[in-house]
């Protein structure tokens, strides 16, 4: 197993080939979810959530995040990344370890991470069009031409 962000441990079963599932993110999840001494708690359950918008426990955030859409992966969370003292009534006992099983189905780019690519792509304009009121020109190098930008 493997230590990722806030000591989730994790270990890749499959590893996917899409899209990876970065903060920001929208990633569809199905999971099993077991209690350390491997009692199943929730089975085959689906889920859609944004990575880094608080929608699920930590553990699960940190532990789906850098995986590729289509893999799997088994997380073991730690109590201060779960349920805590707090635990859930008739379900999860207090302090409880966390064992998640999670297959990743679709990862989609979040509106943020749209918006930010629109923002860099207006800098490139911005910055082409005062080179040609400059009257500089520059080489693309996919035409291999000079020409004004």
């Amino acid at each position: 197993m493997q230590r990722g962000r806030g000591g989730v441990e994790y270990e890749d079963l499959q590893v996917g080939d899409g899209a990876t599932a970065d903060r920001g993110s929208i990633v569809e999840v199905e999971y099993s979810l077991f209690l350390n001494r491997g009692e199943c708690v929730r089975e085959n359950q689906k889920y859609s959530f944004r990575i880094g918008g608080r929608h699920v426990i930590a553990g699960l955030e940190y532990g789906v995040e850098g995986m590729w859409a289509g893999g799997k992966r088994r997380i073991r969370v730690g109590p201060h990344l779960g349920y805590r003292y707090a635990g859930v009534p008739d379900a999860i006992p207090a302090n409880a370890v966390l064992e998640f099983r999670v297959s990743l189905p679709s990862v989609k780019a979040s509106d943020d991470q749209a918006a930010k690519r629109r923002v860099v792509y207006r800098r490139l304009l911005l910055r082409a069009t005062h080179s040609v009121r400059r009257g500089k020109t520059r080489t693309l190098g996919c035409a291999q031409q000079s020409c004004a930008i």
